[in-house]
């Protein structure tokens, strides 16, 4: 969405949450239904009994590196239950990502350190389970159904 759009979601999520998955095209809907007032920002929050969450994380920021953060982010979840250690790579050849590079960021410390300071931006905002949304600043307990009309009252406000 826009850099300084009115209103600013943010969604904590996890790449193996089912919840997520269903999420992630609402949230999307929500972004382009209200085009330039809505943006979104995505944090990382692996959850620790999903074994592919966090390196799902570090790889959809390597693509990120690659401006391909949301390309990668959508593979994830259309492919979220055949998640392994090869599947990463294989999403970025599919993205056609200069594999090398991929790797080398995937692995570095500034990627694994963003992905724990997303966790921790997290419980820091009282973050539980995933998807935890939060509009401008506050946490949003509805529906994702019903998002786009309380985005609306939030920019009639």
């Amino acid at each position: 969405g826009a850099l300084m759009a009115p209103v600013t979601i943010v969604e904590f999520s996890d790449f193996q949450c089912p919840s997520c998955r269903h999420a992630a095209p609402l949230l999307d809907q929500a972004v382009r239904a209200l085009d330039g007032k809505v943006r979104l920002v995505f944090k990382n929050f692996p959850l620790s009994h999903h074994p592919f969450s966090e390196k799902a994380a570090r790889a959809a920021l390597a693509a990120e590196r690659q401006g391909k953060f949301w390309e990668y982010h959508d593979l994830i979840f259309e492919n979220q239950h055949r998640l392994d250690d090869l599947a990463f790579e294989a999403f970025a050849r599919q993205l056609k990502l200069d594999l090398d590079r991929f790797k080398a960021d995937f692995e570095s410390s500034e990627i694994r350190e963003r992905v724990s300071r997303d966790r921790s931006d997290g419980i820091a905002a009282g973050v539980g389970g995933t998807p935890a949304v939060f509009v401008n600043g506050r946490e949003y307990l509805g529906s994702l159904d019903d998002l786009i009309r309380y985005l609306e009252e939030e920019l009639d406000a």
